[in-house]
């Protein structure tokens, strides 16, 4: 799987950008998540990165990005997508209070 990305958007008054990330398995247009009204038009992505930049913007802004890049959660798609993969979620309890210590 090769993991790609592009800045859609900057937002100067906070110091972010937006930040995409598809890959050659899962491109951009798998990865929609919210329509526009008109129902054509997407809004929002799975892997859309709201990414706060230190000041001054690091010399190696490609290297800060890729640190941020979801490789975890592209491989987990990947494991999912494989029939070969147990995805059983049968030990799930839901509904089923715990304590957290």
């Amino acid at each position: 799987m090769i993991i790609k990305y592009k800045i859609v958007k900057t937002v100067p008054a906070e110091h972010q950008i937006l930040v995409r990330f598809y890959s050659d398995t899962m491109p951009e247009s798998s990865l929609v998540s919210a329509w526009m009204p008109d129902g054509v038009t997407p809004k929002a992505y799975r892997t859309d990165f709201l990414l706060t930049l230190p000041v001054p913007v690091p010399a190696d802004l490609d290297a800060y990005i890729v640190r941020h890049c979801p490789v975890g959660w592209f491989d987990l798609q990947e494991k999912i997508a494989d029939p070969n993969v147990d995805t059983s979620m049968g030990a799930i309890q839901v509904g089923v209070e715990k304590t957290v210590t």
